[in-house]
């Protein structure tokens, strides 16, 4: 029986979902079919447009879910898939000319947040979701690009009218005056690369891009910067645009980091534990390291919502890189609707904070010591 015969036959006898299962594959899949179609004359396509639409997961289940069980399988809560949705909308919402099956923007959203939010193969996710696994990645790879687009929009540099207050709030957690930030790096466990594959193997010996972020007081991403994985925290910070916002852009603020960074005026780190402390410093240090454990657990929430950040199967690198900004942005938005991820299981992977660094502006960090010394002897 040939290939058009076997098509009729599976149509005809109705097999509802297991047709469609069966007939996805043993057919070819191209971006195209994912969203819209082509006039053609092959027989075999021309069945394909005639396949049933096969109501499940999303069309189903999903509507049914109340608060809990919605954010139990896509890890955000109702309210925050809105937005996504509203963010991605003009992508999926062109008019359909027929073909396959019109990708509504919801569907689009649950099928991004559940890639993201699982470890699940394309297959899988297709499966769930009754699409081809291109349609998948076509959602992913758009969905991706679009809210990787909108980074400056949810990932901003707080005004200085605003330094004020997000001092006082990293005071009340260190002691320590004129904190505005925390920075640190992460890194995403990748596949070894086709290309370069040295740049991306890290210190530990496996493969990795390495993600630098700044964040404030309630744990957002004020700033961002995606590298390969080989480069040491020192190294990346110096790639990117922090030290050019320097102290002109600081006015007096500072941020702090691990023992992996130098100290600048804008950037206070840790006594290095080589040299012999007195216990004002050792009570300094911990103090510092309750500010920098802010940005240790906006990686660690990152990762624990955004399963798919423990490790990338995929080895196409500027996908991989606006899939993690795309998990940046929703985390953002997530922060900002109290939607929370306290119940997840925490895998917060790789964080660079390990060796000891003295940078040229030590007396920055005296000076910082001096203050918390005081504030301490004052009981402030």
């Amino acid at each position: 029986m040939d290939k058009l015969a076997i098509e009729a036959f599976l149509y005809s006898a109705d097999f509802g979902e297991d047709y469609h299962l069966l007939a996805s594959s043993s057919s070819s899949e191209s971006e195209e079919e994912c969203c819209c179609s082509d006039d053609s004359d092959n027989d075999v396509e021309k069945l394909k447009l005639k396949r049933p639409r096969v109501e499940g997961f999303a069309e189903i289940s999903v509507p049914l879910f109340d608060d809990s069980d919605f954010k139990n399988n896509f890890r955000v809560s109702k309210a925050t898939c809105d937005t996504v949705t509203e963010l991605i909308y003009d992508d999926f919402c062109s008019d359909h000319k027929g073909g396959w099956e019109k990708i509504t923007p919801v569907k689009a959203a649950y099928v991004l947040l559940w890639y993201l939010g699982n470890k699940e193969t394309f297959k899988q996710i297709s499966e769930r979701f009754k699409i081809t696994q291109s349609c998948v990645h076509n959602i992913v790879k758009v969905g991706c690009r679009t809210l990787s687009s909108k980074l400056a929009d949810f990932i901003e540099w707080p005004e200085k009218e605003r330094y004020e207050n997000e001092s006082e709030v990293f005071h009340n957690t260190s002691k320590i005056s004129g904190i505005i930030g925390a920075i640190g790096v992460s890194h995403i466990k990748i596949l070894r690369p086709k290309e370069e594959p040295e740049k991306y193997n890290n210190k530990k010996n496996y493969h990795s891009i390495a993600v630098q972020g700044v964040v404030g007081s309630k744990r957002n991403f004020i700033d961002l910067y995606i590298s390969e994985g080989s480069l040491e925290a020192y190294q990346i910070l110096e790639r990117s645009s922090i030290p050019s916002k320097g102290d002109e852009v600081m006015d007096g603020y500072f941020l702090v980091g691990g023992t992996s960074y130098p100290t600048y005026q804008w950037l206070v780190t840790p006594f290095s534990t080589s040299d012999q402390l007195n216990p004002e410093h050792e009570e300094f240090n911990r103090y510092l390291g309750r500010a920098c454990r802010l940005v240790r657990d906006a990686f660690g929430k990152l990762k624990e919502r955004f399963q798919r950040l423990n490790h990338f199967e995929n080895k196409e690198i500027p996908f991989i890189v606006k899939c993690i900004e795309a998990a940046c942005v929703i985390h953002n938005i997530c922060l900002g609707k109290d939607d929370d991820c306290e119940f997840f299981d925490r895998d917060e992977g790789m964080f660079d904070c390990e060796f000891d660094f003295e940078g040229e502006c030590a007396e920055k960090r005296v000076e910082v010591f001096d203050q918390f010394v005081g504030n301490c002897r004052e009981g402030t």
